[in-house]
């Protein structure tokens, strides 16, 4: 009796273990299964981050945070050339010195300043005269050209057209219009206007007075006289053949020599001749004349 008692309690102790067993393993897995479940669901808990990364479990895939939204493609790069720099700004030009300016006497004096040739601009018929007496007329024309000699301190250029010398006012050719062209830049220049001289009251004393000074100094003689119609001058020669003879040139000489004379004396006359002749035979020893026009 007491062994069939102590099998019965021996079983009834082996299946209360065994039942403890079941229910410890029961509950040891619903534990493990509510950790893993909390493990796999919860995303926050930094025990459930351990616990996932110890067991390899992942979170479910619903649970998983959204896939980041792809970034967008960025913009192509253009490259922008940057613009050219304004060019700098040229230097101001240095002003340019101002002219200078030329008195009248100064640029008479001045030769290379001077031009070759001036062109007439009026039309002008001239007379030609010789002691108030009219020998004839020529006509100029504007467009005539006149190759210049000398300037005058009273406003005149000297210089020669088609062969006749004569004396013209600056305002009467394009003196102003050259100047401008040719020295407009470096100089300024204001000249006279062309008057005529006071006669004297004893011209014609004066007159033969300072031609005979001037044949004294170039031909050594003093002995000229004023005709009606032309010069007269009384010139000794020593060679007996008169044909070997000719002052023509002389002749020209002196009727150029008084045109001058008597103009700066305030004369009108603009032509004259003049015959050489020997005192002793009266024989011409050359004779010349000039018309020097003045307007």
């Amino acid at each position: 009796m007491p062994n069939t008692t102590k099998k019965r309690a021996h079983k009834r102790s082996e299946s209360r273990i065994l039942w403890v067993t079941t229910a410890l393993f029961v509950v040891f897995g619903a534990i493990l299964f509510i950790l893993f479940t909390w493990a796999r669901i919860d995303e926050q808990s930094g025990l459930a981050q351990q616990l996932r990364e110890l067991t390899g479990i992942q979170l479910r895939p619903s649970m998983l945070p959204p896939a980041p939204e792809p970034l967008p493609e960025p913009e192509p790069v253009v490259m922008v050339e940057p613009e050219p720099e304004p060019p700098a700004p040229e230097p101001e030009p240095e002003p340019e010195p101002e002219p200078e300016n030329l008195d009248w006497s100064t640029f008479c004096q001045r030769s290379t300043l001077w031009p070759e040739s001036l062109e007439i601009t009026v039309d002008r018929v001239v007379n030609l005269k010789f002691r108030d007496r009219i020998f004839g007329e020529i006509a100029f024309q504007s467009g005539q050209i006149l190759s210049v000699i000398n300037f005058s301190e009273n406003g005149y250029v000297y210089g020669k057209t088609g062969g006749i010398e004569m004396a013209v006012q600056l305002d009467a050719t394009n003196f102003d219009r050259w100047f401008a062209n040719t020295h407009g830049k470096a100089y300024t220049v204001t000249y006279p206007e062309a008057k005529k001289n006071p006669r004297a009251i004893d011209y014609e004393q004066q007159l033969i007075t300072e031609l005979r000074r001037w044949l004294l100094r170039a031909y050594h003689t003093p002995l000229i006289e004023l005709g009606e119609d032309t010069l007269i001058l009384q010139w000794p020669t020593r060679t007996r053949d008169l044909a070997e003879i000719d002052y023509a040139q002389e002749a020209l000489n002196v009727a150029r020599a008084y045109l001058r004379i008597q103009s700066e004396l305030g004369g009108s006359d603009n032509y004259a001749s003049c015959e050489i002749r020997d005192p002793n035979t009266n024989a011409l020893l050359g004779s010349k004349g000039i018309f020097m026009p003045r307007f």
